[in-house]
């Protein structure tokens, strides 16, 4: 049973009455915030989970590996409007970016939103010669002009007078106009096969959904969550007889297939072990990986907003003549999002590693 006081210093009675001088303000003294461990009777390595009141990494921002959002082999910072605009094809007024090459259909050759939609006019005036002549005699008081001849004159691109006006006030042509109307009909090759939207409200009340975006960009998601073929590094789903284990030292992982060990190396090897000999089987996996990943991410970013952000300090003590103890060495590590991650790694990787080098220097 611990006990802590707070006056200028922080202090901490064990057990046994033994009360030793913190570094820091502890988090409350339960079996999941501390550890203590014995080395013979002159040690103690002592592990504690700190409050982190001021956490400088936003999961979202700052690519602390916890949680990144990924769009076409690019981080995105999806709580930067610009950038965000960027990620999902507009541009900087939140509309439609209709000259950004992209496929419309597979084994298509590239082209942008205006030329789709200038070649989709094209047809239609092709499809209807009487009436289109008659509007070309109309408008350009010219009857030589032929349809192909009125529109190379244009330069392919359609740019008609028109009186369309957009939220800005700006002049649209009827090209424009109908390129915009292809954006929801082509987001998902504009901006990845598919997206994942994540809502979260900040602070205590935090309520975390994934939902389906219909490509209005008159309405976007709060944050989003891309990802295509080239992008899927951290998120293919293992087989459900496959698992990454940490191994016992540090940044050592090992793979598991039906519990045997199979492979071992850092995460990153694992991966790239696991994608090598356990291939994602389809979209629809792919699909389902994405939707777990992105709930992961939007819950860590929400325990961030909540300042559920810890500190992860081990102390070591040894007594002293006159039967008091004295700190004679302490580490901490800071940024540990989530309670449960902080106190796996309180012990995994501070206080294991303590006790450790105490057993070795009291040898």
């Amino acid at each position: 049973m611990f006990k802590t006081r707070t006056t200028k210093v922080h202090t901490a009675t064990l057990a046994d009455g033994v009360e030793l001088e913190l570094e820091f303000l502890p988090c409350e003294w339960t079996e999941d915030h501390t550890i203590e461990t014995r080395i013979g009777d002159n040690k103690i390595v002592l592990s504690y989970l700190v409050h982190d009141e001021c956490p400088g990494i936003n999961p979202l921002k700052d690519h602390d590996c916890q949680g990144d959002i990924y769009t076409r082999n690019e981080r995105i910072v999806t709580d930067d409007e610009d950038e965000l605009l960027r990620a999902l094809c507009l541009d900087a007024y939140g509309q439609p970016a209709i000259d950004k090459d992209f496929v419309p259909t597979e084994g298509h050759p590239p082209m942008t939103l205006r030329e789709l939609a200038a070649a989709e006019m094209l047809a239609m005036l092709r499809n209807n010669p009487e009436e289109t002549q008659a509007w070309i005699e109309q408008e350009w008081d010219d009857p030589q002009f032929t349809v192909d001849e009125f529109w190379a004159d244009l330069k392919l691109w359609g740019r008609l007078e028109g009186d369309l006006e957009d939220p800005y006030g700006r002049v649209r042509s009827e090209v424009e106009e109908r390129a915009f109307d292809l954006y929801k009909v082509h987001w998902r090759r504009l901006v990845g096969p598919y997206v994942v939207p994540m809502n979260y409200f900040s602070h205590y009340d935090t309520t975390i959904s994934v939902t389906s975006w219909d490509g209005d960009w008159d309405d976007l998601p709060n944050c989003v969550w891309v990802a295509d073929k080239g992008a899927i590094e951290n998120i293919t789903p293992y087989p459900d007889n496959v698992s990454v284990e940490w191994h016992g030292q540090p940044s050592q992982y090992k793979v598991l297939d039906q519990g045997v060990q199979v492979f071992l190396g850092s995460f990153g090897e694992c991966h790239k072990y696991i994608k090598d000999n356990y291939p994602a089987t389809g979209f629809d996996e792919l699909l389902k990986a994405s939707e777990k990943y992105a709930e992961s991410v939007a819950d860590e970013y929400a325990k961030w907003c909540s300042g559920e952000v810890f500190g992860c300090v081990t102390e070591t003590f040894e007594r002293q003549e006159d039967d008091t103890w004295e700190q004679i060495s302490e580490d901490s590590c800071w940024g540990y999002i989530g309670e449960e991650h902080a106190s796996q790694s309180l012990k995994s990787d501070h206080h294991d590693y303590a006790v450790g080098r105490a057993q070795k220097e009291s040898a």
